[in-house]
């Protein structure tokens, strides 16, 4: 089926079942997860070796079929040249340091941005020792 704004609006989930995933018939691999709460999703779907990989592209809601067409497209192409976009993605938030401090580091003086974080007395004595 072609993923139209008249046509998202027709897929339902079927009762006993938890989602339905609608896929596209331009783009292969591009796709709609519908969730039996109401909430849809643009997914991309595909095979590296033995495994499938699915990557969210955003909320139905928020990005609209053609934008999300265009994105499921340059992944597509990524997949065709050998890349596998969501193992990139994995690895890259391994890599990636902390967001936000550990609870031991929120006792010192500063942040991981640098900034001074206050902190109250009766907290302090709570907090690990550093070493």
């Amino acid at each position: 089926m072609k993923l139209t704004k008249i046509n998202i609006a027709k897929v339902a989930v079927p009762s006993g079942k938890s989602e339905i995933i609608e896929f596209d018939d331009d783009v292969p691999g591009f796709g709609l997860r519908v969730r039996s709460g109401g909430s849809a999703t643009w997914i991309f779907q595909y095979r590296q070796g033995s495994k499938q990989r699915r990557l969210s592209l955003g909320s139905a809601a928020a990005i609209t079929a053609q934008n999300g067409r265009e994105r499921a497209s340059e992944l597509h192409a990524r997949v065709r040249l050998g890349q596998d976009p969501a193992g990139e993605k994995t690895e890259s938030r391994i890599r990636a340091p902390a967001r936000s401090p550990r609870l031991s580091k929120v006792g010192s003086t500063s942040s991981a941005r640098g900034t001074v974080v206050p902190i109250r007395p009766s907290s302090e004595s709570r907090l690990p020792k550093s070493k």
